[in-house]
């Protein structure tokens, strides 16, 4: 890993950040929509249900264990985003969740306007992969 001053580390540790709110938004919208999520958006989303426990919680504890697994074999790998995936992106998911729940009734929503709704989703999906990337920080 590489040594950060101080001023490197703030603004890497912001586009992180930044690139998880769009993720975030952008898994909050297509779970509104019901148009399907992401694989690991559906898989913390299933075992959040299954052990009744909030989609914060679980993403946290998948995603620890997934660092644990990859400090075993290749602890190089990890970062400060890693570490802020592991404590923010369930929550970061669930408040999005709670705003679309508060603003937008996706049963009033015609098909069209799912599908387009459905693309900007995908759309902030991209672009946080563009944003987290070009940090080196993740």
């Amino acid at each position: 890993m590489f040594k950060l001053d101080k001023r490197q580390f703030i603004l890497r540790s912001i586009m992180v950040l930044v690139g998880m709110l769009f993720l975030s938004f952008g898994a909050a919208l297509s779970m509104k929509m019901g148009m399907g999520l992401d694989p690991f958006t559906a898989f913390n989303t299933g075992f959040a249900d299954l052990f009744n426990v909030s989609l914060g919680i679980m993403s946290m504890i998948v995603n620890a264990l997934l660092v644990v697994f990859v400090l075993i074999f290749n602890p190089s790998r990890i970062g400060w985003g890693t570490i802020y995936t592991v404590f923010f992106i369930g929550y970061m998911v669930e408040f999005f969740i709670i705003f679309f729940d508060n603003t937008l009734d996706a049963t009033f929503v015609n098909l069209v306007i799912r599908i387009i709704l459905t693309i900007v989703a995908i759309a902030f999906f991209t672009f946080d992969a563009g944003i987290s990337t070009e940090s080196c920080f993740a």
